[in-house]
C-alpha cells in the first residue's frame, strides 16, 4: 500500500512539475535518489529520466 501511495505521488511530481530527482525522491520519502530511481523503475520499468521522456513526449 505505501508503495502505491509513493508511486502515484512520484508520477505526479514528475508529470505536473520539472523538478530534480533529488526533491521527488525526498518528497515521496526516501533519504537517497538512487534508492527511489530503483524503486520508480520496479513500479514504472523505465528510469526516471526516460519516463521523463516519455512523459514529455506525450
Amino acid at each position: 500500500m505505501k508503495d502505491l501511495v509513493r508511486r502515484d505521488r512520484a508520477i505526479a511530481l514528475f508529470t505536473k512539475y520539472s523538478l530534480p530527482l533529488s526533491k521527488i525522491a525526498e518528497a515521496v520519502g526516501y533519504s537517497a535518489p538512487a534508492v527511489f530511481a530503483r524503486a520508480f523503475k520496479a513500479w514504472t520499468e523505465l528510469s526516471p529520466k526516460n519516463y521523463r521522456a516519455e512523459t514529455v513526449k506525450l
